[in-house]
């Protein structure tokens, strides 16, 4: 309990502090997050350990959840009727080229078998929204550009999940 609760603490005050650091970087502040998570993590320092990190699933999972209905909150019917088509479009061709390209370095030329081969493929589309909204709101991006990726990157989950339901 104690090392749960020193690592809290630790993860908390590091990526404050790293936070303050960056602005004089001229960096978001996820690109501190990120390497903090790799430096302590348990690949390189294990300050944080495996146990640790699966005992904050809970947290991460409502975490995601926010950051998903943040992203959800972005988008009214005016913008999305405005961007639509963009996103769509945008959002087939990363789908359908993310899952061939990864398809065919898997099965093809790295001879993996072709089910799991498949089932990467059918992952590959998915996005990570956190680093893009945070960035989005940290700058406090504005515009249809901005609309369009956060579109772009909402849906790609959903392509994401879609395709994992289907070949696994």
């Amino acid at each position: 309990m104690l090392n749960t609760i020193f690592s809290l603490g630790l993860i908390l005050t590091t990526g404050l502090i790293g936070a303050k650091l960056v602005r004089y970087l001229k960096f978001p502040a996820v690109t501190t997050y990120i390497i903090l998570g790799i430096l302590l993590g348990p690949h390189l320092l294990n300050i944080i350990s495996p146990e640790i990190l699966k005992s904050s699933t809970f947290v991460s999972n409502i975490a995601l959840g926010l950051i998903a209905v943040s992203l959800g909150q972005n988008f009214t019917l005016t913008k999305l009727h405005c961007i639509g088509r963009a996103v769509f479009a945008i959002s087939i061709g990363e789908v359908i080229g993310s899952f061939c390209l990864v398809f065919i370095i898997l099965y093809v030329i790295a001879k993996i078998s072709l089910p799991i081969s498949i089932l990467l493929a059918a992952i590959a589309p998915a996005t990570a929204p956190a680093a893009v909204v945070m960035v989005t709101r940290e700058y406090r991006a504005r515009g249809r550009f901005t609309d369009t990726l956060l579109g772009v990157v909402a849906i790609d989950d959903a392509w994401g999940i879609i395709l994992f339901i289907l070949y696994s």
